[in-house]
């Protein structure tokens, strides 16, 4: 059994929002987020106003715990508020890539139950569609659109008053509602509880050390349990500045890593191969980069090295887990990362065993077999 280096983390025992609203009411005007195209920023102290807003909105419409709030809409700074926002009113919130297509998101919304759908405005006519296919009341939009809420409008329902704070039960209370990718079948919903959510923060926090004087650039979709977790909530609730990337292209990647002086860049192979292989990758200053973390998928241990040769500065390292792992099992070490090729160590709390799928023996290392993981959620 492989057990982890890092000291545990305590399980459970508060909120995501709870967790973010404290290091806003610590942070005050410190930027948190900032829309990487237009550098339109958000500072804590607004962010902390738009969850307990969005919360106190919703709580007003009937909105609260059992219910569901759908997401599809690019990485932006307003996707933390309202997921932030919908968690604190008690409720589920869950999410789709804005690439989807609307039977995709029919079929997922209705096998949520989604009562809100929350997008941006180019997608309103389409989001109308889906929500007359599934059963949802309300459609909110961020920014004017035709035939949908107001963001703004929504904030107002509130009417200004602080946001009641449900009781919920960490331990039990669904948080987030993503859908895995469909690799062995039709994607399927994984119920992520509070608990769930801000052990993961913790346990990821302990090898990455994401603290105030980071800068995370949000390329992986928020929709995705990577994009959430590691490059939303982590720094959200650490105090870091995240940068929000809408859609990725790779003159665009390159110009906001330089421009933003990003210290630590989490991603799939695709993404990290540009900085190695695209033509502009070699003109661009990536000084500042501190930390480089694949995830995703397997980065072969030659393309590892070579990333890490392009970045004599950074600690590079590769992590492995499931949407159904609240992320991770194991992840690199921000000093020492991970030995090219292997997915660095375990996480705290959590346990590794491979076994023969046949017998269910017991292996050693080097020896092919079943990997079985086990945390304390």
């Amino acid at each position: 059994m492989w057990t982890s280096p890092y000291p545990p983390v305590e399980v459970g025992g508060t909120t995501l929002p709870r967790m973010v609203l404290e290091a806003a009411d610590r942070l005050g005007d410190r930027p948190a987020l900032v829309d990487g195209p237009s550098g339109t920023t958000v500072s804590y102290r607004l962010l902390a106003e738009r969850v307990r807003g969005v919360a106190a909105g919703l709580a007003a419409r009937g909105f609260g715990p059992g219910d569901v709030l759908a997401l599809w809409a690019p990485n932006l700074p307003q996707w933390a508020g309202v997921a932030l926002g919908a968690m604190a009113a008690g409720g589920t919130v869950t999410a789709a890539s804005p690439a989807a297509t609307e039977r995709e998101l029919i079929t997922q919304l209705a096998d949520a139950g989604a009562s809100v759908l929350v997008t941006v405005p180019s997608l309103v006519p389409a989001a109308r569609s889906v929500a007359a296919a599934t059963g949802i009341r309300e459609v909110v939009a961020f920014g004017e659109a035709g035939g949908a809420t107001s963001i703004l409008d929504l904030l107002a329902a509130g009417n200004g008053a602080p946001a009641s704070d449900p009781p919920l039960d960490p331990a039990a209370a669904v948080a987030l509602l993503p859908y895995s990718s469909g690799t062995t079948g039709l994607p399927k919903g994984v119920p992520l509880t509070q608990a769930n959510l801000v052990t993961s923060v913790r346990q990821v926090g302990r090898g990455l050390r994401v603290g105030e004087g980071d800068i995370l650039l949000a390329v992986p979709p928020f929709s995705h349990i990577m994009g959430f977790l590691v490059t939303l909530a982590l720094p959200l609730c650490t105090g870091a500045k995240v940068v929000t990337v809408p859609r990725f292209d790779p003159g665009q990647f390159l110009d906001l890593l330089q421009r933003h002086r990003v210290t630590v860049l989490v991603g799939a192979p695709p993404m990290l191969r540009v900085l190695t292989g695209h033509p502009l990758a070699a003109g661009t200053d990536l000084s500042a980069l501190e930390l480089v973390v694949c995830g995703g998928a397997p980065l072969t241990a030659a393309a590892q090295r070579a990333l890490a040769a392009r970045l004599p500065r950074a600690t590079v390292g590769q992590a492995y887990g499931l949407t159904e792992t609240t992320v991770g099992v194991s992840m690199p070490d921000r000093d020492t990362g991970s030995v090219p090729g292997t997915v660095g160590r375990v996480m705290p709390n959590t346990e590794l065993r491979v076994v023969d799928p046949e017998t269910g023996h017991d292996l050693g290392a080097a020896e092919p077999g079943e990997l079985l993981a086990r945390d304390p959620r």
